[in-house]
């Protein structure tokens, strides 16, 4: 044996190819080179069950044909390439980063992976909010978080690079002061000086002020005031509208009365102030908002305490004044009150 060896190393000894060091450079690989380029469709349900489909798989299907858990419904949908990126936001103001292939690969009518089989610690009411997909971080980009309890931050996009754990671990995109706390708005901005916060509560007051009154702070900053709520009250939701023109949001109240109104109606103001009302006061049986949107989706869907669903064309009602209370869609006498509005998204297929 000790004779074979030695002729093997003799025949093919040679220099050693590699080098030992006491220190090493950063190695980075180029992820392009390694990722297949691909168009696919990502959607995201608001349980949190998450795909990438190929275009062909999605081609043999209808859009309605997409595979969900009851109950659930989709958030997001939108034709991306593989070496694209995703950003989720939950209602706990968790930020989930995904690289798009790295997405589970899926027929369009299956269900998904849940995002918790790979994130941990979530709680189990946690749900994805917003989605949104990017090709690269820009630091001129802000995200908006916009809490229930009147809680708003600006943090830069850049707050949000990939991290050394983010297979398993989420950032926290803003600090929640309290356990019944939550985001109801996220947005993804870049450094427009022409948009204004417009937010709606449930006991129906309407503030507007410009974004640029809301810091740019760090990802675990708490935030600031964005309105000033009477006892018991909540923000339903929070808008970025332009400062100049006209756009239309749409209101829904647990009596099932939809009202449209303009967002510019109510005068732009200061940061943290009471508002103004967007619904006229009853002494029986008051208006509570449920839901407040732009006014110009294709469809929303109305959802009452028996579980009938309606689905509604906004701009089939027309404009009315800030002190309106809209008109019925449904009857809360037959149905009940409503206790959800859905929005259901459009498919994004590029040409």
């Amino acid at each position: 044996m000790k004779k074979e060896l030695r002729e093997v190393k003799k025949k093919y000894a040679n220099a050693r190819l590699t080098t030992i060091e006491d220190e090493i450079e950063e190695i980075k690989i180029d992820t392009k080179v390694l990722v297949a380029q691909e168009d696919v469709i990502v959607s995201v349900t608001k349980e949190g069950y998450v795909k990438r489909t190929s275009l062909r798989s999605y081609s043999a299907s209808k859009p309605e044909e997409i595979g969900m858990r009851e109950g659930d419904y989709l958030l997001y949908s939108g034709e991306l390439n593989t070496l694209d990126h995703v950003l989720l936001i939950t209602n706990k103001a968790n930020v989930i980063y995904r690289p798009v292939h790295e997405l589970p690969d899926l027929k369009w009518k299956d269900a998904g992976e849940h995002i918790s089989q790979t994130i941990v610690n979530l709680s189990v009411d946690e749900s994805i909010l917003a989605v949104f997909p990017y090709k690269k971080i820009e630091a001129e980009k802000t995200l908006v978080f916009i809490s229930k309890n009147g809680w708003v931050k600006q943090t830069r996009m850049t707050e949000f690079e990939p991290w050394r754990t983010y297979k398993s671990r989420p950032l926290s995109g803003m600090k929640l002061k309290s356990d019944d706390d939550e985001l109801v708005a996220s947005y993804l901005v870049e450094g427009q000086t022409d948009l204004d916060l417009f937010l709606v509560t449930y006991q129906g007051m309407g503030l507007r002020y410009p974004l640029e009154e809301v810091p740019v702070v760090g990802a675990k900053a708490a935030g600031v005031r964005s309105i000033n709520l009477k006892d018991e009250d909540t923000v339903v939701n929070g808008l970025l509208v332009l400062t100049e023109g006209d756009t239309p949001i749409i209101i829904v109240t647990q009596r099932g009365a939809v009202k449209r109104m303009l967002a510019q109606e109510i005068s732009q103001t200061s940061r943290a102030k009471r508002g103004v009302t967007v619904l006229r006061e009853l002494k029986k049986n008051p208006h509570r908002v449920i839901h407040m949107s732009e006014g110009n989706a294709k469809e929303i869907m109305i959802i009452n305490q028996k579980g009938q669903e309606l689905m509604i064309d906004p701009t089939d009602y027309p404009i009315g004044d800030r002190t309106s209370n809209g008109s019925f869609a449904v009857d809360e006498k037959k149905g009940g009150e409503v206790i959800k509005v859905i929005e259901p998204p459009e498919v994004a297929i590029t040409d």
